[in-house]
C-alpha cells in the first residue's frame, strides 16, 4: 500500500513555508504549541487526492471543513503550493487566489510510476468559492483512466482519506444498514466495552437515535449515543467511520481530548494494528506515554514550530528518543520550544 512520505508546504493557510519535506511514517504523532500548524499540516494532507476513485477530497470537505480559496493561501492572496512525496513518485497540488473577481482555480499534478508527468485544471464553477471534484467532468475521467490504464488500480489508489471531526450520530443513522449489515454495530461495541465501566453487546437504532445496548441483571437497556461521553462518542464515531470507509490515511486532530488515558491506549493499538497511514496531532502528554507503551510499527513523533516569518520548522523522534526524554523527565511537547526549532 503506497503511503504519503513527505509533505512540502509554500503558501498554505498561516505557513509561509515549510522548511524542507516533513517526513512522515506509517504512523505519526504531531506535538507543538497552539497556532504552530499542527492542523493546517493536517488540512494540506487532506488535500491529497485520490484519481483511482474519481474523486479528491474537494467536493463535500471544503463545505464540512471550511476550505474556500482565501482562507486556504498564505495572508489570503497569492499562490499556494503543496507537494506530496509519495511510494509512487511526485504529486503537486497548486492554488492561486488574488481576490473573488479574478480568475482562480488549480490544477493537480501526477507523475506517479514512471509516467509522463501530466497535469489536470480544476476550474471552479461560477459565483462559487467551492473547487470542483478533480474528475468533474467526462474529459477528466477518460484521461484519468487512460493515464492509470496499465497501472495495479490497488497500487495507484493513493489515498481514500479519513478525517475525524465533531462525532455525528447524523452519520451513523445516515448509514446504519451498511453497518448493521457487515456486523460493524457488534465488533464497534465490544471494543468500547474494552476501555469503559459499561459492558455493551452491540449499537442500535430506537425512536430514530443510535443507542449503545447493555445488560443489566439479565435485563437489557439502552443508552443514548448523545449520552455518552465525548471520548466514546469519538471512539464509536471514529471505529464506525473506519470501518465504513477502508481508508489509507487517517487523520485527527486534537487527539486525545475528553480521552481517559486507557482509551486513549484502546484506540491507539486498534489504530496501530490496522494496515492504513495514521497521522495525529496531540496536546495530550497521555497520547505520548500510551504511544511509547503501544510501540508502533514505522512510527514518529514530529515537533512542529512556527518561526515569527511563519516558517514552519520541524524535528522527528523516533521511539527510543522519546523513551529517552520521559526518562529524564523532559516532556517532548516543550521542547521544541525549548531548543528553538
Amino acid at each position: 500500500m503506497p503511503f504519503v512520505r513527505g509533505l512540502e508546504i509554500n503558501g498554505f493557510r498561516g505557513i509561509k513555508h515549510s522548511e524542507g519535506s516533513i517526513p512522515l511514517k506509517k504512523f505519526n504523532v504531531i506535538v507543538g504549541r497552539n497556532n504552530s500548524g499542527k492542523s493546517s499540516f493536517l488540512r494540506a494532507l487532506l488535500l491529497f487526492p485520490d484519481p483511482i476513485l474519481q474523486t479528491s477530497s474537494y467536493g463535500d470537505l471544503f463545505l464540512t471543513h471550511g476550505f474556500v480559496w482565501e482562507g486556504m493561501v498564505y495572508r489570503y492572496r497569492g499562490k499556494c503550493v503543496l507537494k506530496y512525496a509519495t511510494d509512487l513518485g511526485e504529486l503537486t497540488f497548486t492554488l492561486e487566489y488574488f481576490g473573488a473577481n479574478t480568475t482562480a482555480g488549480a490544477k493537480a499534478e501526477f507523475s506517479f510510476g514512471g509516467v509522463e508527468r501530466q497535469e489536470i485544471n480544476l476550474l471552479p464553477p461560477q459565483q462559487t468559492v467551492f473547487l470542483k471534484p478533480l474528475t468533474s467532468t467526462y474529459e477528466d475521467r477518460k484521461y484519468l483512466k487512460r493515464l492509470f490504464k496499465e497501472m495495479d488500480p490497488q497500487q495507484v489508489a493513493l489515498s481514500h482519506t479519513l478525517y475525524v471531526a465533531e462525532p455525528s450520530e447524523s452519520l451513523l443513522l445516515n448509514r446504519w444498514p451498511e453497518l448493521e449489515l457487515r456486523n460493524f454495530h457488534v465488533e464497534i461495541a465490544r471494543e468500547v466495552s474494552k476501555c469503559v465501566s459499561d459492558s455493551f453487546t452491540e449499537l442500535s437504532i430506537r425512536m430514530n437515535e443510535v443507542v449503545l445496548r447493555k445488560m443489566s441483571d439479565g435485563v437489557p437497556f439502552y443508552v443514548r449515543f448523545s449520552d455518552q461521553g465525548k471520548g466514546v462518542q469519538f471512539l464509536v464515531y471514529s471505529m464506525a467511520l473506519i470501518k465504513l470507509n477502508s481508508p489509507t490515511l487517517v487523520l485527527w486532530d486534537d487527539f486525545g481530548s475528553y480521552m481517559n488515558p486507557s482509551l486513549v491506549k484502546q484506540i491507539l493499538e486498534y489504530l496501530a494494528k490496522s494496515s492504513f497511514q495514521v497521522v495525529l496531532t496531540t496536546h495530550s502528554i497521555d497520547v505520548i506515554l500510551e504511544l511509547v507503551e503501544v510501540e508502533p510499527e514505522d512510527s514518529q513523533l514530529l515537533q512542529f514550530e512556527k518561526d515569527g516569518r511563519d516558517v514552519l520548522h520541524h524535528r522527528t523522534l523516533c521511539l527510543d528518543e522519546i523513551k529517552d526524554l520521559l526518562d529524564s523527565n523532559q516532556d517532548p511537547r516543550k521542547l521544541a520550544t525549548a531548543v528553538g526549532i
